[in-house]
């Protein structure tokens, strides 16, 4: 068989496998896929546990909790919705995924928040005490905000009271959105069954097509190639044996050789180039030192020329209230052990 033949025997097969394909996935016999996407049951029944939770933590905020009570809600809800991620669809709703994590992020600000309250650790203030820019990037406008003198500018602090609530406000209007979106999301049971028969439908067809197709490509390898009879590779069957086998052998040798050759260059030059830089190296930290060096002579040998000078120009002064300093102790000492017999 000619080249030519062969060529067109390997496009039949790729059209062979294109056909069915595109029948499968676009026939008009199958139904098409529901919008919704298919989630498992496990994932669906802990989501439902983890929305329950969430709810109740946004609805005891709204009616008033302690800090102790919140915190309990809020790791709860965190456990629940861990069991959720592990589960959790590549392609369900990514949108609503990330409003429950501004949603945790947020109840996260309060406990931090109320925390600080609690110790009296103060409030956050203006530009990092207290993850003050963290909580302004998460509340943004919405947060209260004051000013408070202070030297040498005025600055911006958030007081605990106004801030708690309204980061309560924000995180649950998170949770809402990621809540709602999720429950828009999730197919009915019929939509679930419809979606699990397609999936299976789908699954078996392409098994079967690549059977086929296996079977075909074995058939049509067999039918156009043999085997070289020295080192069992697939040639094609006008071929007495494989190029490497008739005579390439020892070219390639020599190409590895000269690789190898290269590579070793290559290494000694870069030891060499290793040691030159290691060498400048030394020379410039050791320039450096004896610089550092002459920088502290030269600088304590200003300092005791100008000790030098000052004494040369204040001597008679110091000396002159050294004399004063004696003569003044001397009547204080004549006085002190005098005074009481001349009285």
């Amino acid at each position: 068989m000619t080249r030519s033949n062969l060529r067109r025997t390997w496009v039949g097969f790729l059209l062979l496998i294109a056909v069915p394909t595109c029948f499968l996935h676009c026939g008009k016999s199958e139904p098409p896929p529901p919008a919704k996407l298919s989630v498992p049951e496990i994932f669906k029944t802990q989501l439902m546990s983890f929305l329950e939770k969430g709810a109740k933590v946004n609805a005891l905020a709204a009616q008033g909790i302690t800090y102790a009570e919140m915190r309990q809600q809020v790791a709860d809800a965190r456990a629940s919705y861990d069991l959720v991620v592990s589960t959790w669809p590549p392609d369900f709703t990514p949108r609503s995924r990330y409003s429950i994590e501004q949603a945790f992020e947020g109840w996260s600000l309060v406990l931090n928040l109320w925390k600080l309250k609690i110790d009296n650790g103060g409030e956050p203030v203006e530009p990092y005490v207290n993850h003050y820019s963290q909580f302004l990037s998460y509340g943004g406008a919405r947060l209260v905000l004051k000013l408070r003198p202070h030297i040498p500018y005025d600055e911006h602090y958030l007081p605990f009271d106004e801030n708690i609530s309204v980061l309560l406000a924000i995180a649950g209007e998170h949770f809402d959105m990621g809540k709602m979106e999720v429950l828009l999301a999730l197919p009915s049971e019929r939509q679930q069954q419809a979606l699990q028969d397609y999936a299976e439908l789908r699954r078996v067809g392409l098994w079967v097509l690549c059977g086929i197709a296996a079977v075909i490509f074995a058939v049509l390898v067999r039918a156009y190639h043999i085997r070289c009879p020295y080192c069992k590779k697939l040639v094609h069957r006008d071929a007495v044996a494989c190029q490497h086998c008739r005579g390439d052998l020892k070219a390639a040798r020599e190409n590895a050789a000269r690789e190898n050759a290269t590579r070793e260059n290559a290494a000694r030059e870069k030891v060499k180039c290793d040691a030159a830089k290691n060498i400048e190296w030394e020379k410039a930290r050791a320039t450096a030192d004896l610089r550092r060096q002459a920088k502290r002579r030269a600088a304590r040998a200003k300092a005791y020329v100008a000790i030098r000078a000052w004494f040369a120009r204040h001597w008679r002064k110091l000396a002159l209230s050294l004399a004063v300093l004696v003569v003044v102790g001397t009547i204080a000492a004549f006085l002190i052990v005098f005074l009481p017999y001349l009285l």
